[in-house]
């Protein structure tokens, strides 16, 4: 499960100093943010914050640019892993959740892909049983992995020519 973000703070904190370094309140706190609390994503950051910054402490531009690299690195080791395991129709799915900010409503997505509600449900099951997606309240979903949205945002067109189908996001 997820980590609540006080305790990767904490842990990042612990982390850097246990090593001689310091890090900026600001940027400490970004970094926690970043991970979303995700364990892997927790690791990237640290990782790749670590390897950005240029001397002992740790500054806003190391922290972003280690983010950037660690978002860049969970999109190709676990956003395209597991889009790959899934069908067309799945993938889809998750497209047209990808037009949400937030959490998105079944009945959105179902209108979205052209389809009624119990077809939609049908995939909304298999989404959350492979822990893709989570329900978010009654009628919603939300992505479970973080930066998912932004991956299927910035490659629809890679998707939607994988799977034959015309891009789905307006």
């Amino acid at each position: 499960g997820d980590v609540p973000l006080d305790d990767v703070a904490q842990a990042l904190q612990a982390t850097i100093t246990a090593n001689g370094r310091t890090i900026e309140p600001g940027a400490l706190g970004a970094a926690a943010v970043a991970t979303g609390g995700y364990p892997f994503m927790i690791q990237l950051v640290g990782y790749h914050t670590w390897r950005k910054a240029s001397t002992n402490h740790l500054t806003t531009p190391a922290v972003e640019a280690g983010i950037q690299q660690a978002r860049t690195r969970l999109g190709s080791l676990v956003h395209a892993a597991a889009l790959r395991e899934l069908s067309d129709v799945d993938r889809t799915f998750l497209l047209a959740m990808a037009q949400d900010q937030g959490s998105s409503r079944t009945a959105d997505i179902a209108r979205r892909i052209g389809k009624d509600a119990q077809y939609t449900n049908v995939y909304r099951a298999r989404l959350i049983a492979a822990g893709i997606i989570t329900p978010a309240g009654y009628g919603k979903v939300q992505f479970a992995i973080p930066y998912l949205r932004e991956y299927l945002v910035e490659h629809a067109a890679h998707q939607s020519m994988a799977s034959n189908d015309p891009p789905r996001l307006s």
